[in-house]
This record gives C-alpha cells, sequence and structure tokens, in this order.
C-alpha cells in the first residue's frame, strides 16, 4: 500500500552530497529501526521546536543520534544525514557565525554543531526543547498516560531533522529555519518529502499545525478535511487583533497540555473531524482561550485570547507590559 511506504523505516545506505561536492558519501550510520504511528484515539499536532534546548546530562548513555531510528526515516532520512553533514561542515568555517545567522550567544552552540557526525547524545523531543512552549507544556509534569500520548499525537518541525516524533531523540544543536536559502536551502530540501508525510497523515488522521509560518514553509499543510490550521490571536472589544506574538507560545503550550490530559482522561476515540474539533474546543475552554471557526474567506482556525486570559491553573496573568 502507498499508505504504510510513508511510515516504514529503512536503514539502507544512502549516499549524499554536502557543501562543496557532487558526490559524497555520509559518515552518518542509522541504528535500529523504529516508526511513528499517530495515536489512533486522537488528532496528530505539528509543533514548531524552539531556539533554546535542554543541555546532555552528565551521563547521557548509550542514547545517541541515529538518523535512520527517526520517525519517516524512509521518506525523510537521506535529506537529515545531508544536512547533518552540511551543519557541521559550515559550523567548522570561520564564517560559520555570519552564514547561520547567529548571536553571539547563540554562536556559543556552534561546538554542538560541529559534533553532529560523531553520533552525539540525545534527548526526546520533548524533552530536549525549552523556551516558552516547552516550559508551559512542561512535560516533566504530566502523568505517564498523557506522556505517551503526546509521544504518539506530536511532531515537532525542525529544521535539521525535519518532522521528528515526540518522542524522538533530538542531539544539541542550533539551525533555525531563518537560515539564508543561499547557505541551506531548507524549503527546498525539506519540502518533497514532508508534503508526502503530511499527505499520508492526513488521511488517515486529522492533523492539527501549530507551528509558526517560518516553520509551516519547510512542510506546508494538504488542504482538505484532514488537517487545520491554528492560530493564536487576542481578542479585542471589537474583533480578533493581530497575532499575539510571544503569548502565542504560552498559549500552545498550555493547550497541548490541557489537550493531553483531556484526551488520556476521556480515553474516547475521537477519529473523524467533528469529534476532533469538539475536543480541541473543550482543552481551549480548559485554559480559558476560545476555538473559533475561520471567518469568511480564511482557511485558518483561531485560539482566541481574551484581553485578561486565564492560565491553566485558573488565575490571571500579570500585564504583559
Amino acid at each position: 500500500m502507498r499508505r504504510a511506504s510513508l511510515f516504514a523505516v529503512s536503514t539502507r545506505a544512502t549516499r549524499t552530497a554536502p557543501i562543496g561536492s557532487d558526490d559524497a558519501s555520509s559518515p552518518i550510520p542509522g541504528a535500529g529501526m523504529t516508526a511513528f504511528a499517530p495515536d489512533p484515539t486522537g488528532p496528530v499536532l505539528l509543533l514548531p521546536p524552539s531556539e533554546t534546548k535542554r543541555p546532555d546530562p552528565a551521563d547521557p548513555g548509550d542514547a545517541r543520534l541515529a538518523p535512520d531510528t527517526l520517525a519517516f526515516a524512509d521518506t525523510l532520512g537521506e535529506t537529515r544525514r545531508r544536512l547533518i553533514v552540511e551543519v557541521a561542515a559550515l559550523s567548522a568555517r570561520p564564517d560559520a557565525r555570519a552564514l547561520l545567522r547567529l548571536t553571539a550567544r547563540q554562536a556559543a552552540d556552534l561546538p554542538a554543531n560541529r559534533a553532529l557526525g560523531d553520533r552525539p547524545p540525545v534527548l526526546p523531543a520533548l524533552m530536549r526543547y525549552t523556551g516558552v512552549l516547552y516550559d508551559a507544556l512542561d512535560r516533566a509534569s504530566l502523568p505517564g498516560p498523557a506522556v505517551r500520548w503526546l509521544e504518539r499525537s506530536v511532531l515537532v518541525q525542525t529544521a535539521l531533522l525535519g518532522l521528528v516524533a515526540g518522542g524522538d531523540g533530538v542531539p544539541a544543536h542550533r539551525l533555525s529555519a531563518g537560515v539564508p536559502a543561499r547557505v541551506l536551502d531548507l524549503v527546498r530540501l525539506w519540502r518533497p518529502g514532508q508534503t508526502a508525510v503530511l499527505a499520508g497523515l492526513a488521511e488517515r488522521s486529522v492533523v492539527v499545525d501549530l507551528r509558526s509560518k517560518a516553520y509551516a514553509r519547510l512542510g506546508p499543510l494538504p488542504a482538505g478535511a484532514g488537517s487545520l490550521r491554528l492560530v493564536v490571536r487576542e481578542l479585542t472589544p471589537i474583533g480578533l487583533g493581530r497575532p499575539s506574538g510571544h503569548a502565542d507560545k504560552a498559549v500552545k503550550g498550555r493547550f497541548v497540555r490541557a489537550l493531553a490530559l483531556r484526551a488520556t482522561a476521556d480515553q474516547s476515540t475521537v477519529r473523524d473531524r467533528d469529534a476532533v474539533l469538539a475536543l480541541l474546543d473543550a482543552s481551549a475552554r480548559d485554559v480559558g482561550v476560545r476555538l473559533l471557526a475561520p471567518a469568511a474567506g480564511a482557511v485558518e482556525w483561531t485560539l482566541g485570547v481574551p484581553e485578561q486570559p486565564v492560565t491553566a491553573a485558573g488565575s490571571a496573568p500579570r500585564s504583559r507590559g
């Protein structure tokens, strides 16, 4: 079946071409086999990554980067191996900071990039990423069933590895979707494979896209009943305001957390679009926001944030100043 091919994992050797070469073998080995299977009881959630990441533990053990063990390796594995090689090479150049558009502080992550070819330690994606969204999601404080639901339901859109499952191993690194195309054309590299992956997912689950625009460009959501895009906007007395910027991430994190808790508490099957929309609406209300259908001529659903939104704990936040 065509659909099955999107989820199978291959450990076949693949030749890739890093910068400056028309034909070079990737030194990154594959190890083991795994596959991402969407939770059959709920939607698939697409999240953006974070610029900030949790450091490796003092004793990382045997958990090491192995591209062919990540989700969708049959479709995305070649691009992953290529980017691992190219980012490591770029990061070894004297002008690496300028090429990758890094601040002086961010340049401290260049050694991690240079080590990508040496099978560095990994952490599960939902543990590796920190920052506003992932701090609000707070995986560490969730009960086991909710964590397992997230690992089956969440895909994180990375620039380095493409779409990875919430439980996939991600190394410490620094690469954003804003890298200039003349340095790394991430849209050209990721879009074909990720378009195929998302089309397959939308055939069997409702795909809910919470990615930022820069990361959504790496793999646009297919049109149709099997997918929907969610944005965060502030509710004002005269209607919807602009996207809420920094607060957008916190709302998304709390919303996904509520979704995992509600889905595992209800233990109900929500395969069809109407059932998914009901689950999304209930989870939005749990964190004090409103799920709003697209306006006429629009395609994006909205998480509407009141001017004084409540937090997951039910208290009004301080003014954002």
